[in-house]
């Protein structure tokens, strides 16, 4: 099953042998119709008191609720009294298979659409699914069908359909709240682009051939996937991309993801340069994309669908363009190094020089400390310098007049924009203005910040107010990452803090400190054995002999850490 998009399923009961079906007459169909319509409409309507006159009184429910599996029709109601109110859905049934069994009970399969509103930031955000209900009923004493054992079940999705999910941002899951990984040179989000990629081939794969996919092919892969994104990257100046309005991950992160893709289906010469060629031609992604939309999060996940589409073409002899990055007329580094001022135009050979031997790109790739866009963690930091060198200043943060913060043209342009309240988790993690404000009010810049009890305070708004973004022009691409920060208090201190780039990007977290990171979120969203058990997964991946071991680990459920 692909990474986090299966759900594990409890199918207690459907292991016993199927008593022999019997004739099901339309009055016994609409019976049991009536019940299994009676459930949607007491969740849909919320008339949830109904509900012993739908389950038997020792009924048993595995909708994934907290606490699941429910068992008996106080436990069902207390667990939909809980959630409801969170949020609105609506059931659109599809096919019903009813069964009427031998020995009087019936089961049924529904396939339906949900639907749910407000799980977002704002009342019209929604979100559709397509799962399918077994239900187990039961006739009780006066004769009435009554469901005996309902369980939630989500159906395998498509392989491309499985990249895309779990490889957007925000509204999935890998860069699900931007503390992912980061390039120094090539700014993308490699891990978001390969790793789904990776684990919707080989699940793929697995159906249909008896390859074998151990944890060092999968690491092999990954590291092609890895090392190829940060050349292209290079090859287009990096954040150069960026200061020109592209949102570069979608534009490198194609041609990565074919490139581990074929390596783990173990594609020809030939193949693979198909593969680039179809990649390349997908290869989009516009940077305006994170001001009041929900599209950037997408761009991540359409990187790695399309470049796990273009293998699996090639794979099949689909021909692709041939030598699409040398090209001239069309070529993928002419067409996107167009309108940059840097010279040369683009650095075809970075995409191949000293390749087996210079691995500086790979090497480049560090662990966000902050919930937020890598252009923010410079400016943090400086504030989280000096609030530890100054304490008695930041303690009482009304009394701070100005922040001055600059910048390369290429991060102001990001994250320096004005921010308007109120403000979604998106526009709020792209903005310096914000980021700022969280770490000098809450000195953290974690998933809690952007939560939505914390994200429209109106401490943290009059802080925002104070904030004011600036660039500096003789900031030249080697200084990209270059950091001022001044603060000005009421009493007329003004304390200064500068930096060359980021923690992120120059201090990396050590992986003492990244297993450190992983137990601290995953503590919040899984059981410490299972977070034990990925964690010894992660740390010998070479030596696991099947990776899928590591993807059924990752996919099952879990909690919300963020509220």
């Amino acid at each position: 099953m692909y990474l986090f998009t299966i759900l594990a399923i409890s199918l207690t009961g459907l292991a016993h042998a199927v008593p022999a079906r019997k004739y099901l007459d339309a009055e016994t169909y609409l019976a049991i119709d009536k019940v299994l319509n009676a459930f949607a409409f007491a969740v849909d309507e919320r008339p949830v008191g109904s509900l012993d006159q739908i389950f038997a009184p020792d009924a048993w429910m595995d909708l994934h609720l907290a606490g699941s599996p429910q068992i008996g029709t106080e436990s069902i109601t207390a667990a939909l009294v809980d959630l409801l109110p969170k949020f609105k859905t609506q059931h659109t049934f599809g096919t019903k298979s009813i069964v009427l069994h031998g020995d009087g009970t019936a089961s049924c399969k529904t396939m339906f659409i949900g639907t749910f509103w407000g799980l977002g930031n704002k009342s019209f955000d929604w979100l559709q699914n397509y799962p399918m209900y077994y239900d187990r009923l039961a006739l009780d004493e006066a004769g009435e069908w009554k469901i005996t054992n309902k369980t939630l079940m989500y159906m395998r999705i498509s392989p491309l359909s499985a990249a895309l999910l779990n490889g957007v941002k925000n509204s999935t899951y890998i860069q699900g709240f931007e503390l992912d990984d980061l390039h120094k040179d090539a700014p993308w989000h490699a891990c978001s682009v390969i790793i789904p990629a990776l684990f919707a081939a080989i699940e793929h794969d697995s159906g249909t051939s008896s390859a074998k996919h151990t944890g060092a092919s999968f690491l092999l892969s990954a590291i092609v996937g890895f090392e190829l994104g940060g050349r292209i990257g290079r090859a287009l100046h990096g954040t150069d991309m960026l200061s020109r309005g592209w949102h570069s991950g979608a534009i490198f992160g194609p041609p990565a993801a074919a490139a581990a893709v074929s390596k783990q289906l173990g594609l020809s010469p030939r193949q693979i340069e198909d593969s680039f060629g179809t990649a390349c031609t997908q290869s989009a992604g516009l940077m305006s994309a994170q001001f009041e939309a929900m599209a950037k999060p997408m761009q991540h996940g359409l990187a790695s669908r399309n470049g796990l589409f273009a293998a699996l073409l090639s794979r099949d002899d689909y021909t692709g363009i041939d030598k699409v990055f040398e090209r001239h007329y069309g070529g993928y580094l002419d067409m996107f190094s167009q309108g940059t001022t840097l010279a040369p135009q683009n650095k075809p050979y970075e995409v191949i020089q000293e390749l087996g031997e210079d691995w500086s790109s790979l090497q480049n790739i560090s662990i966000k400390p902050y919930a937020s866009m890598a252009g923010t963690h410079g400016p943090t930091d400086c504030i989280r310098n000096l609030q530890e060198k100054h304490p008695r200043h930041f303690q009482d943060p009304t009394q701070i007049k100005k922040v001055n913060v600059v910048q390369h043209k290429a991060w102001h342009g990001h994250g320096g924009q004005d921010i308007t309240q109120p403000t979604t988790v998106l526009s709020a993690q792209m903005s310096t203005k914000y980021c700022i404000a969280a770490q000098l009010l809450d000195h953290a810049v974690l998933p809690a910040q952007f939560s939505a009890a914390n994200l429209n305070r109106d401490q943290i708004w009059h802080l925002i107010a104070k904030v004011e973004c600036d660039c500096d022009p003789s900031f030249d691409h080697s200084q990209r990452w270059a950091t001022r920060v001044s603060v000005h208090f009421n009493d007329g201190t003004c304390l200064k803090g500068e930096s060359e780039g980021p923690r992120t990007t120059h201090n990396p977290l050590s992986n003492v400190e990244i297993v450190e990171k992983y137990r601290r979120l995953a503590d919040t969203c899984i059981d410490p054995a299972r977070r034990a058990r990925i964690e010894e997964m992660v740390l010998d991946i070479e030596g696991l002999e099947d990776v899928r071991d590591l993807g059924r680990a990752l996919e099952a459920r879990t909690r919300c850490c963020v509220t």
